[in-house]
């Protein structure tokens, strides 16, 4: 569309010669002296010769709508936007009017007039709190992240939904109700089996896999929807283990459950608990300290540098001290080749007839309170036998030294010290403790202490406990 304009006329040579545009050449009039100005796409020309004027106007657009260029010229009205649009681009064609939007809901977006506002959503995790009635199930999305949840003196059960749940979704449950041996939330997931529970006070992180479709413990990293066998809770660098709890630096559990904590720790075997550095521990052994070690089954070490040498039952304590019998409790200070200490040791047995019976250290098989070579051990033994179905005793205080030469010769130093404390039932019609001994003697060919006792023909308990002072070369 155009409209031509008359610049000047009359018969006398027009004042404007030519125009020049941006682009092209200068245009000057035609024979009639008149220089037409066109519009174009969106741009309308208006002449009005009454004022001698040329109106210039873009058409087509919308009211607050911003343009956009095309390649044949015109534009084009994008909007107008509302409240918090921006523009956006795409490539290669006409950008969008759109709102900013939050996926995963953790952004609030507030569009204004000229302004939009950013907040994170809720300011943090959502929670419930509530004291329940009954067993509930929680669906992640729809219940709170966050469960406060008092089982009100009943254990009450409480399941994770699977069924639509999105992975990484998560559940905070503490038991809100005081600490008991008693009601607690016992949690299972939708289709498993209990495997979990959380007592009063405590709280578990729980968090979902849509993968492995199963709720995981965060910190143990365990399914709850099946047994807990080897369930981990691992704090610290370099350390790993199975059904373990470790925390601490270069620590090795990977024979079976137990707890370190400590600095390079190895749990050589099941449920071993070390406390300390450089540290080692059998089943069930406990070893406490640096550089201990509780290797015997069942054995404590605790101190520095102390070690029950594989002997069961035994328990090292102090510094250096190191352990050379079954279920021997040893202490030696600060010597590292075990000159001096003391200690003490147990024997136990059960007894049916008069027949003169040795009893072991610990009552395990053939353990013997061993005498070392070039050694001396003076002994204070207190003894005690029952007959509960008569209800009768008898103890005995036993006092002696034993030593053993660098040619393997052992034998007592001088005679045993042996006093009845007290016995009842002396020459009684149906038993009688008159009978009852109890007889420490050394045994030169297993180079040992050792302790045989004769009852009579009831089921007889004995024990003996014996504290000692050593001295070695």
């Amino acid at each position: 569309m155009s409209q031509a304009g008359k610049l000047e006329e009359g018969t006398a040579l027009p004042s404007i010669e030519t125009l020049t545009g941006d682009i092209g050449a200068a245009v000057g009039p035609d024979g009639s002296y008149n220089i037409d100005i066109l519009g174009g796409n969106n741009v309308t020309i208006t002449g009005d010769p009454g004022t001698y004027t040329v109106s210039v106007a873009v058409t087509g657009t919308t009211d607050h709508a911003p343009q956009i260029g095309n390649a044949t010229g015109s534009l084009t009205s994008l909007g107008p936007l509302t409240d918090g649009q921006l523009i956006i681009g795409s490539t290669g064609v006409d950008p969008v009017a759109a709102s900013l939007t939050s996926t995963d809901g953790s952004v609030t977006i507030t569009p204004g007039a000229g302004t939009i506002d950013l907040a994170a959503a809720g300011g943090g995790l959502e929670i419930n709190i509530a004291t329940l009635t009954g067993n509930i199930t929680l669906t992640a999305g729809t219940d709170k992240t966050v469960q406060m949840l008092n089982p009100d003196g009943v254990v009450r059960e409480i399941t994770l939904a699977k069924t639509g749940v999105a992975d990484g979704s998560e559940f905070y449950i503490l038991n809100d109700s005081v600490y008991t041996n008693y009601f607690y939330l016992n949690i299972k997931e939708e289709g498993g089996n209990l495997y979990d529970m959380i007592a009063g006070t405590c709280m578990k992180h729980y968090i979902y896999s849509s993968v492995k479709s199963a709720w995981f413990d965060v910190v143990t990293g365990g399914d709850i929807g099946v047994s807990p066998t080897l369930q981990n809770t691992i704090i610290g660098q370099n350390s790993h283990g199975k059904s373990t709890v470790i925390c601490g630096h270069n620590n090795d559990s990977n024979n079976g459950s137990g707890v370190i904590v400590g600095w390079s720790c190895t749990a050589s075997s099941t449920d071993a608990t070390i406390v300390g550095s450089q540290s080692e521990a059998a089943n069930y052994a406990t070893a406490i300290g640096r550089q201990t070690k509780a290797t015997g089954g069942n054995s404590v070490a605790i101190g520095a540098l102390t070690d029950t040498n594989s002997m069961k039952y035994a328990i090292a304590k102090g510094n250096f001290s190191k352990c050379t019998r079954v279920g021997e409790e040893w202490n030696t200070v600060g010597n590292a080749s075990n000159h001096y200490g003391y200690g003490q040791v147990d024997w136990h047995i059960q007894t049916t007839n008069n027949t003169p019976a040795e009893i072991f250290l610990a009552a395990y098989s053939i353990s013997r309170f061993t005498i070392a070579a070039n050694s001396s051990v003076a002994f204070n033994m207190i003894a005690v036998a029952r007959n509960n179905a008569d209800a009768v005793s008898k103890s005995w205080l036993i006092q002696g030294t034993i030593q053993r030469d660098g040619s393997n010769n052992t034998a007592l130093v001088g005679a045993i010290t042996s006093t009845v404390i007290n016995e009842s039932g002396v020459y009684d019609t149906t038993f009688d403790t008159g009978n009852w001994t109890c007889v420490p003697t050394a045994d030169d060919a297993n180079e040992a202490l050792i302790i045989t006792v004769t009852g009579e023909a009831k089921t007889i308990r004995w024990n003996v406990t014996m504290q000692y002072s050593e001295v070695r070369f």
